[in-house]
Parts: C-alpha cells; structure tokens; sequence
C-alpha cells in the first residue's frame, strides 16, 4: 500500500482491481486506492477509473461492477471525474483500473522503534472471506472462526 505526495498537499495512486467475485469488484477498486491514500494521511476526493471487460461480458454484469463503485465512492463523497469502459478480446475476467488523488490533512511522519503498529482484523481473513464468496472455501471459513 502507498501513495505518493506531490505539491506538498495532494496524494496520488493507482491500482488495479482484479481476480475477486464481481459482485465485490466495484468495492474494491475502490477501497484498494482510496486505503492507499488515506495512509498518507491524506483525504480521498477524486477517482479517475477504466473498467475492461473480456468479450462475452453482459450490461448486468457491468452494472454490478460500477454499482459497487459508485456506492462507496458516494459513501465517502468522492468524485469519480473521469473514465472508460471497453470490451476487450484476449481478456479472460473484468480489470478495473483506479486512480486516486486526495488531500493532504496531515503530514506523515516517519516511523521509530517506539512507534506501535496496530492491525484491524486478522491477517489472512480477507483473503478467507474472498474465497468464501465463491463458496469454495465456507467449511474452512467456519472452523477458523468458530462459527
């Protein structure tokens, strides 16, 4: 995860989103570059984002994927300013390019031995609960958490 700083106050940041259940693909092309700029302690305000689709691809499956972007960038009022979508031949699953820029509230400092490092939620759990989109990887979902 990173971002870039320039002109002292904006942060930039690309990604891509790919290889995830559809029906979460929006979200993360979303959260993927807006966590990369708020770690620079930086606002996220507008998105720039390209959606590529291999043939064969259906409007209701784009409409699920833009859908979920534009849900949570309405969430945290962010502007997507721009972008393309196209259909593309040698493309096997959707791709959704992302570029993000944001503003700057504080300036990062850098870490020390001292500094303490929090993490939210259990290393490896996302990755889990990706799989059990798919419902290939339930069983083992319920015996890590104990459900």
């Amino acid at each position: 995860m990173d971002a870039n700083i320039i002109h002292n106050d904006v942060a930039i940041t690309h990604n891509l989103a790919l290889d995830v259940p559809l029906q979460t693909l929006g979200f993360f092309a979303f959260h993927y570059v807006a966590s990369n700029i708020a770690i620079r302690f930086a606002r996220p305000k507008f998105m720039v984002t390209e959606l590529y689709l291999p043939l064969g691809s259906t409007e209701e499956e784009l409409k699920t994927i833009a859908k979920g972007l534009g849900d949570e960038a309405r969430k945290y009022s962010v502007k997507i300013v721009a972008g393309h979508t196209g259909v593309y031949k040698g493309l096997s699953i959707p791709i959704v390019s992302s570029t993000c820029i944001g503003k700057v509230v504080r300036t990062p400092r850098k870490l020390s031995k001292k500094d303490v490092i929090l993490i939210a939620g259990e290393v490896g759990k996302e990755a889990i609960w990706l799989k059990s989109l798919e419902e290939k990887l339930v069983r083992l979902l319920q015996m890590w958490t104990g459900d």
